[in-house]
């Protein structure tokens, strides 16, 4: 059984400033080779990246990502979580799947800013706890 998403958050990918794009645009040529898990495990090191950023850098991505972020009041954590799945969201719009076919690819989607990204990993995963449900 596949599950389609529905409208994707496309000006998640245009709002981030240029740099961020240029992680997205690397992400997303890693993506046309690569199967989830392999996708999960580049997404995993970007992680790392941003957590060993050092905070005065943290700080300054956090103020690329827009003036709505409110990084002066959230801990160095927080921001690199806040880095982190802003430019997952923009990824996973642009990547634009139609469906959600593993558990790898669901567990990404569980971290998307997106609502819709969100629904559709969880449905994902429901379909799989319910024993009655089509594999």
């Amino acid at each position: 059984m596949e599950l389609t998403k529905g409208a994707l958050l496309p000006e998640a990918y245009d709002n981030l400033a240029p740099r961020f794009r240029a992680y997205v645009d690397a992400l997303l040529e890693h993506a046309q080779t690569a199967l989830w898990p392999e996708r999960r495990a580049a997404l995993e090191s970007f992680y790392r990246g941003i957590v060993r950023s050092p905070e005065d850098d943290l700080r300054a991505a956090a103020e690329a990502l827009g003036p709505d972020d409110q990084s002066d009041n959230q801990s160095d954590d927080d921001i690199a979580d806040l880095i982190f799945r802003r430019v997952l969201t923009a990824y996973l719009s642009r990547l634009d799947e139609s469906a959600i076919t593993n558990p790898d690819q669901a567990q990404v989607y569980r971290l998307s800013l997106d609502p819709d990204h969100l629904a559709l990993a969880e449905r994902w995963v429901l379909t799989r706890s319910d024993p009655t449900s089509d594999p």
